[in-house]
């Protein structure tokens, strides 16, 4: 058995040792209670100190990042076929978009390369790696030779076909041509890489009719997303301005005491639960993700889940964020809730009507909640790249999000919209606002309150790249409850800003 599993099994053991301790020892239960939460605080140590050193989660975020670097390239094409239809431009000279293209593409060449270093047997990168070499009209001998694995008959097949395409222009025959336009369309995933390989395929077996067909198509899609990104970006623009005048009235209009004195109970939970059992909520959740990302993990198979079954995955993703995110919600009512006689609704904050407010107007603000937090996240999003040269997410999901776009499935799509838009904010706005802000209200102002919730809301995500947006979120959708006395309007937000931003993924991804 692998060390990892000897030492899952011995805490499962000792966990559960402790769970029966507590059961028998009636008159000792606060002591075993007490030990239970110190084994499961270590526990938790040692998980997410493992989890940030893993080298599976590395892999996925450098998978993460070459998609990304794959869209940039994308664009900087459609520019290149935009700028022709430009007053004052020659068709013959893009240079400005085309310079830009082959930066894009030494940039990413250097990326690759490191990736590849560091995951040899990731025929992704090196693969990628031949197709930027050849654009760049760079040596591409070394990077076959490197494609070529013994153990790996895909990658010896593609390493085969890349020196048929490149090193032998012109003699490559129809029936060969026809193999190789297979193992393209296997090996290389729907996008960019693909079509580059494939037109030059059709280069160098002389299909001048499907090499001309492929690039009608390439400059057709390439004009769309031209179009797209546009049109995103004058939506982007307006919804910008909306969010600015949304801030600028709160502040004209809001009341210099934002919640007043007789209105606290509305916003404080309805019971003073505790240090220790909120504690203790959030503890066994960590603990009890840990465990579940775990065991997800052996079933994923990371990247490869990704090729072989897009739909497969994206439900494996919502049974496993259902089975991480919905014990919360029953620990908090068991450790906390029950024990003050809180019912469940009362003690998440949901409501449809609160003070002046009702189902319209709540709907309403969460509207203008997520209107209100636009600026202030794309102000944070740039400060992050330029400061501190974060480049976005690298949540795993966020993989196959992109790998659902870019194949066009309907039923992945539709899935990954009701995990990211319904399931997300349903839970994480009842846990993190109703119930833990709540609880922090009872002892704290407003301004410590946001800190400390948007700050475990952006923790608990582990995820890096995405932490200062995270924690502007969080904050906002805190005050927002605090304005309305309701998780609804966070909820509304937070689906609107989850799925908002899973459009712009199959806008900008889709093919």
């Amino acid at each position: 058995m692998p060390v990892a599993d000897q030492i899952a099994a011995g805490s499962l053991a000792v966990f559960l040792s402790l769970c029966v301790v507590w059961l028998v020892a009636k008159q000792h239960r606060g002591q075993v209670a007490n030990a239970i939460l110190v084994f499961l605080t270590v526990f938790v140590g040692f998980g997410l100190s493992a989890l940030l050193t893993d080298q599976a989660h590395a892999k996925v975020t450098k998978f993460i990042q070459t998609d990304q670097s794959e869209l940039a390239l994308r664009l900087a094409s459609a520019c290149v076929y935009a700028e022709q239809y430009l007053p004052g431009s020659n068709t013959t000279k893009s240079k400005v978009s085309q310079d830009m293209l082959a930066k894009l593409m030494r940039d990413t060449l250097k990326d690759l390369e490191q990736s590849a270093a560091q995951d040899p047997g990731n025929i992704n990168y090196t693969a990628r790696e031949v197709i930027l070499r050849h654009m760049l009209d760079m040596p591409i001998k070394d990077a076959v030779k490197a494609l070529e694995q013994p153990n790996n008959a895909d990658a010896t097949k593609l390493a085969k076909d890349f020196s048929l395409i490149y090193t032998k222009p012109g003699s490559t025959s129809l029936e060969s041509a026809l193999k190789v336009e297979d193992d393209l369309t296997k090996f290389i995933p729907n996008g960019w890489y693909r079509t580059s390989a494939l037109a030059s395929l059709y280069r160098a077996s002389e299909q001048q009719g499907r090499l001309d067909a492929i690039k009608r198509v390439d400059k057709e899609n390439g004009l769309a997303l031209f179009v797209r990104f546009v049109c995103l970006m004058c939506f982007a623009a307006v919804s910008f301005v909306v969010g600015v005048v949304v801030l600028f009235v709160q502040i004209i209009f809001l009341d210099r005491k934002v919640t007043p004195q007789q209105d606290l109970p509305e916003v404080r939970a309805p019971a003073a639960y505790g240090f220790k059992a909120v504690y203790a909520v959030f503890i066994t959740w960590l603990a009890w993700q840990l465990c579940v990302s775990s065991w997800s993990q052996r079933y994923l198979h990371g990247v490869q889940l990704l090729q072989n079954n897009v739909l497969l995955a994206a439900v494996m993703i919502a049974g496993i964020y259902l089975i991480s995110n919905v014990p919360p919600l029953l620990f908090a009512y068991l450790f906390a809730m029950r024990p003050n006689k809180v019912d469940f609704l009362s003690g998440i904050k949901l409501r449809l009507r609160a003070g002046k407010l009702g189902a319209g107007k709540m709907i309403l603000a969460g509207m203008m909640t997520w209107f209100g937090a636009l600026p202030f996240v794309l102000l944070v999003q740039i400060l992050s790249v330029k400061l501190l040269n974060l480049k976005g997410s690298t949540n795993p999901i966020v993989a196959l999000v992109m790998e659902a776009a870019r194949s066009a499935n309907l039923g992945a799509i539709l899935v990954f919209y009701i995990t990211v838009s319904v399931l997300a904010p349903l839970c994480e706005e009842s846990l993190f606002r109703g119930f833990l802000y709540s609880s922090l209200r009872r002892k704290l102002s407003i301004a410590p309150s946001i800190l400390i919730s948007a700050l475990l809301f952006a923790s608990v995500h582990l995820d890096g790249g995405a932490f200062p947006a995270l924690f502007v979120l969080g904050a906002v959708f805190a005050f927002a409850f605090e304005r309305t006395k309701s998780t609804v309007p966070g909820m509304i937000a937070h689906g609107l800003w989850n799925g908002g931003t899973f459009s712009l993924v199959l806008l900008l991804f889709g093919n």
